[in-house]
């Protein structure tokens, strides 16, 4: 599988697991020993039980997503993604502009997620 395809097929399963919050299809994105950093000032969440843990703190919330990748080579990939969370009549409440930098293993499992976003002003 070329890397485009493999960042791709993880970014179609990520973006599944933020909508359903499935511990399983959380768990299945991840390796065993995965880094999951949301912040560049703040330390990792390490291993993927932990990043189950760490996603379900907080209950999943309807967004909409566009996404690109930027770079894919070999193991690495970098994507841009841009959120909007949802109100209830279905309007953006909030909206990021996120890079994603991404490494995966051979099987297509997430071994590092850095995440860089930036809030749209309102």
């Amino acid at each position: 599988m070329n890397p485009k395809q493999a960042v791709t097929e993880w970014v179609e399963g990520y973006l599944d697991a933020c909508r359903t919050y499935e511990p399983d299809a959380i768990l299945a994105l991840f390796t065993h020993d995965a880094s999951y950093s949301t912040s560049p000032f703040d330390p990792p969440v390490q291993g993927r039980e932990a990043i189950v843990d760490y996603w379900l703190e907080d209950p999943p919330e309807p967004f909409s997503c566009d996404w690109s990748i930027v770079a894919a080579e070999s193991t690495v990939a970098v994507v841009d993604a841009r959120y909007r969370y949802l109100d209830a009549n279905g309007d953006t409440d909030r909206a990021y502009a996120d890079l994603w930098v991404i490494t995966l293993d051979t099987d297509g499992r997430c071994r590092e997620f850095r995440e860089h976003f930036m809030r749209r002003p309102a």
